[in-house]
């Protein structure tokens, strides 16, 4: 059975798409998330890496300048965290220059996570999977590369959330990450 292009462009006009991360804000809510919040992560200071996608275009979410977003920061916040500022958290990961080139990944990803580090972040979370691949799987080349090393862990979003939300590292299956993460830090 074949839906007709009227009722299917019916059906998709009330489709909403959005990120995790919106969906938290606008559907879920701070004064909901923090309701949620059953481990509260207040040992854990940590950067955020929004990457060159989730900001744009700055016109759907009312930023007079992507570069100034603070969402993340802010849900960090409601989790318990303690974020850090750091320059290149907007900027680009290199993901996509990696098929051709995994040099420029790493040199521009290797600036990023030194920033963090330097401006004291213990961890890296970003809401970008691609970014996550990079920042989390690249790593060991990226130190290789600056010649010293970062060992920085990042989570993924939801993995962060998750945590703070009661679940345990193995059930967001933290330890496939490329970077361990030490829970014990990040709720003392």
């Amino acid at each position: 059975m074949h839906a007709s292009p009227r009722r299917a462009c019916t059906t998709a006009a009330r489709t909403r798409i959005s990120h995790f991360l919106w969906v938290l804000y606008e559907d879920i809510g701070e004064a909901r998330l923090r309701e949620l919040v059953r481990r509260p992560l207040s040992g854990l200071t940590v950067a955020a890496f929004y990457g060159c996608h989730l900001t744009r275009p700055p016109q759907r979410y009312g930023f007079v300048d992507s570069r100034n977003n603070v969402a993340l920061e802010r849900l960090a916040e409601i989790l318990g965290c303690r974020p850090i500022d750091y320059s290149g958290r907007t900027e680009c990961c290199g993901f996509h220059t990696a098929a051709h080139d995994e040099r420029i990944a790493i040199k521009l990803t290797g600036q990023h996570i030194q920033s963090a580090k330097a401006n004291g972040a213990k961890t890296m979370v970003t809401p970008c999977p691609l970014c996550h691949t990079v920042l989390d799987g690249f790593q060991r080349e990226i130190e290789k590369d600056m010649g010293r090393k970062l060992d920085m862990p990042v989570l993924h979003l939801p993995q962060l959330v998750g945590l703070a939300l009661g679940l345990s590292p193995e059930e967001l299956r933290i330890d496939r990450h490329m970077v361990p993460f030490d829970l014990g830090a990040a709720i003392a």
